[in-house]
């Protein structure tokens, strides 16, 4: 039985902004305000779309997503040459709570909440998307400010950073990780040819590609853990799938408890925290809480703590895992 241990990857998206942290000018709503309003949207339907697991594993409630996703748009909102205003974090946050599950794990944003080209050319520093004449930054794993760069494309390289609207990482045929466009329900699929959010690639051998089939949704769903007769449970709702072959609901684990295959059918996530393993062969593991800003982090998933989102873990020296959390500071 092979079940899905990186059950709930959160991607924080946060968008570039104005010039000014603080108003919008007489004719608009603050900063503060299209923040507030763009970030409860999007908490929500992040809570939503993993039936609150997404929630608990990145912020640990809805209250922590709204403060923490705050910062980053009010950062972004106050970066040089940015293309955003107040006014257009408003207009997305306006249709931000209709977006779907699939767009939502895919960074596929409405018309209003695409930044428009910003002021900084290709290879300028930045921490924000709308700040760029491409409309995309390029902000390594570890890092907290990238450099404005095109939008990366499907065989782009995802080994230190992220792909670009509509695309999803994962590892090929090869083993290496490059950005793909996720295929639909039914469409053929294989190591190459990889199935969209919530989808398991059913059937797929070395010699003939499978098909597209969407994953268990509910507690006692009937499921194949190997994908090899039947979908897999959606790991993003916290299911996995048991010996029995149905859907089961994964547990929560404190700060120092056992995490991952902890049992005979039994799987635990730590909320507000990461699943620590001394190998990445290894079932189960120990949840160790997320550091606080400025703490002591290491990105080293053997080793930890990772820090909360949107901080990132940057590290003392070149090419170590240890450094410091920390959070981006306008431009």
């Amino acid at each position: 039985m092979r079940i899905s241990l990186a059950l709930f990857s959160v991607a924080l998206v946060a968008l570039a902004g104005c010039d000014s942290a603080t108003t919008a000018g007489t004719s608009g709503p603050s900063v503060d305000a299209a923040c507030a309003a763009l970030v409860k949207a999007r908490c929500a339907v992040l809570a939503s779309c993993t039936n609150s697991v997404g929630i608990q594993s990145a912020y640990g409630d809805s209250a922590t997503c709204e403060a923490r996703q705050l910062l980053a748009c009010q950062t972004n909102l106050a970066a040089s040459g940015t293309s955003q205003t107040a006014n257009t974090v408003q207009a997305c946050a306006d249709v931000a709570g209709a977006q779907s599950c699939w767009d939502r794990t895919l960074n596929i944003q409405t018309d209003a909440c695409v930044p428009l080209p910003g002021a900084l050319t290709e290879g300028q520093a930045c921490i924000a998307a709308g700040q760029c004449a491409t409309t995309w930054c390029t902000i390594q794993t570890n890092a907290v400010v990238g450099v404005c760069a095109a939008l990366p494309k499907a065989g782009d390289s995802c080994e230190t950073t992220s792909c670009g609207r509509g695309l999803a990482c994962n590892k090929n045929a090869a083993g290496a990780s490059v950005c793909f466009a996720p295929l639909p329900v039914d469409a053929a699929c294989d190591k190459d040819h990889r199935c969209g959010p919530e989808l398991s690639c059913v059937g797929s051998t070395k010699t003939a590609m499978g098909a597209c089939k969407a994953k268990g949704l509910t507690v006692g769903a009937g499921c194949d853990g190997t994908d090899k007769i039947a979908a897999d449970c959606a790991t993003n709702l916290g299911l996995f799938c048991d010996s029995t072959s149905h859907c089961k609901a994964a547990i929560t684990a404190k700060n120092g408890e056992a995490c991952g295959v902890t049992g005979t059918d039994t799987v635990a996530f730590c909320p507000l925290g990461t699943c620590i393993k001394a190998a990445t062969t290894d079932k189960s593991g120990v949840c160790k809480a997320f550091a606080a800003d400025g703490a002591a982090c290491d990105s080293d998933p053997s080793k930890g703590p990772d820090c909360l989102s949107p901080a990132k873990c940057v590290p003392t020296t070149s090419g170590g895992t240890a450094g410091t959390c920390s959070l981006a500071k306008a431009t």
